[in-house]
C-alpha cells in the first residue's frame, strides 16, 4: 500500500508545470544501492528527477556523493534489464565501507558492468540527486569505541559542522544541488545514548526536544563549518 500511495504522490506532483520531484534515497551509510534502487523503482523514480540524500544526517559529500552516482547506475542497469539489483556494487562491496579511499573499486566495478552490457553510462538521462549538505561538513560522529551502549551517532553529535553552502554548481552531472534540508541548530532529540537520562552523556547536559532549537549545536555549526563561513 505503501508503494502505491508513492506512485500516487509521483502521478500527482509531476503533474505540476513548475515541479521538479525527488524522492527519500537515505544516505550512504545505510542502504545498499540496489536495495535503495529496487525501493524507488517500485515508487516509480521514472516520473521524477531522482532522489534526495543525506537529510537529517551527517555523512560528508566524500561518500554521498559517488552513493548518488552508484544510485543513479545501478537503477538505470537495472531499467534496462542488465542487472538485478542484488548484483548492484555498493559501498559494501567490493569496496569497504569504512576505507573511502576503496570505494573506487565500486567506481570501477560499475564501469565494467556498463561495459559488458554495451551501454553507456549517460548522467543526463539517468535519474539526479539532492544532497543535504546542511550538517556534513565534518563529516559523520566518530563515537569513542565502547563507551556507550548506543552512540546514536546521528543524534546531536558534539563537533560538526556546517557543509558546503546551497548551490546548483555541485560539479557533479549526477548531482543537482546541494541544499541545506535539515534547519542547522535544530535538535534531534534528547539522545540519551543508551543511558537512564535525562543528560546527553556526550554533551554533558539535557538537548533540547526533536524539532527544538539547540543554540550550543548552532555555535558548533558555526565554528566547525566547512568551508569555513566568511
Amino acid at each position: 500500500r505503501r508503494y502505491a500511495q508513492l506512485r500516487d504522490a509521483v502521478d500527482i506532483l509531476s503533474a505540476l508545470p513548475n515541479a521538479r520531484v525527488y524522492l527519500d534515497g537515505t544516505g550512504s551509510s545505510w542502504l545498499a544501492p540496489g536495495e535503495i534502487a529496487s525501493r524507488l523503482i517500485r515508487a516509480n523514480v521514472a516520473k521524477t528527477a531522482g532522489y534526495f540524500l543525506n537529510v537529517s544526517n551527517f555523512e560528508s559529500d566524500r561518500r554521498v556523493v559517488p552513493y548518488a552516482r552508484w544510485i543513479s547506475d545501478c537503477i538505470a542497469l537495472i531499467e534496462q534489464g542488465r542487472l538485478k539489483a542484488e548484483d548492484c556494487p555498493s559501498q559494501y562491496r567490493p569496496a569497504s565501507f569504512a576505507d573511502t579511499e576503496t570505494w573506487v573499486r565500486t567506481d570501477r566495478a560499475y564501469e565494467v558492468l556498463f561495459r559488458r552490457a554495451g551501454v553507456r553510462r549517460d548522467p543526463a538521462r539517468q535519474k539526479h540527486a539532492v544532497i543535504d549538505s546542511s550538517r556534513n561538513g565534518q563529516g559523520s560522529w566518530q563515537a569513542p569505541e565502547g563507551k556507550y551502549r548506543d552512540a546514536e551517532i546521528w543524534c546531536n553529535p558534539p563537533g560538526r559542522g556546517l557543509g558546503r553552502r546551497p548551490t546548483f554548481d555541485t560539479g557533479s552531472p549526477y548531482v543537482d544541488a546541494f541544499l541545506w534540508i535539515k534547519v542547522p541548530g535544530e535538535s534531534d532529540g534528547e539522545c540519551l545514548r543508551g543511558t537512564s537520562g535525562p543528560a546527553d552523556p556526550a554533551r554533558g547536559m539535557v538537548a533540547p526536544r526533536a524539532g527544538q532549537w539547540f543554540p550550543e549545536q548552532a555555535r558548533e555549526l558555526i565554528e566547525f563549518a566547512r568551508p569555513p563561513l566568511p
